[in-house]
């Protein structure tokens, strides 16, 4: 059953993780500078772009998570406090979307770590040429994989608040 606590722990939580992807996203960044412009081999450089686009897209959405977590939870916090109707109109609809844009996410994360597994299998064992591709496939499916971890966290946490969200608007 939804409580105030479990709103505030879940909020809380929420920002807990936007911070989590801000921090992952700046070494990322960070990595991925380092390796193209301090390394300079085909491969590294290959490699950079995929931890690049993944480190720029993890610090938008840890800025998202991090910044929206507030006011959802003190609308949501008045929302339950006043007994309103609320909570059953825009968070449960809101918290639902959440989890279909991660299973979304999730088999993108799963199709991109396959196609990248199979390049990087096929790649390795090719000419010297080629090592640019062979680092960029080989980044995809490793920054998928990572990717694909912090997702999971982030939904099992949204399918916990999800479930005691549905209970408590089935009981009103």
């Amino acid at each position: 059953m939804l409580s105030r606590t479990e709103l505030e722990r879940y909020f809380s939580a929420e920002k807990q993780i936007g911070m989590i992807f801000i921090v992952f996203s700046i070494l990322a960044i960070a990595i991925a500078a380092y390796l193209y412009f301090v390394q300079k081999t085909d491969l590294l450089k290959g490699f950079s772009i995929p931890v690049l686009l993944l480190g720029i897209l993890f610090l938008t959405q840890g800025r998202t998570l991090h910044g929206r977590a507030d006011g959802l939870r003190t609308a949501n916090l008045e929302a339950f406090d006043a007994k309103s109707g609320d909570i059953r109109e825009k968070e449960l609809p809101r918290i639902k979307k959440v989890l279909d844009d991660i299973a979304g996410y999730r088999l993108v994360e799963i199709g991109l770590f396959a196609a990248a597994a199979l390049l990087t299998f096929y790649l390795r064992s090719k000419r010297p040429e080629l090592n640019f591709w062979y680092g960029l496939t080989l980044s995809i499916a490793i920054t998928a994989i990572c990717s694909h971890g912090l997702n999971f966290m982030v939904k099992k946490q949204a399918r916990e608040y999800a479930q005691k969200v549905e209970s408590f608007v089935e009981v009103k």
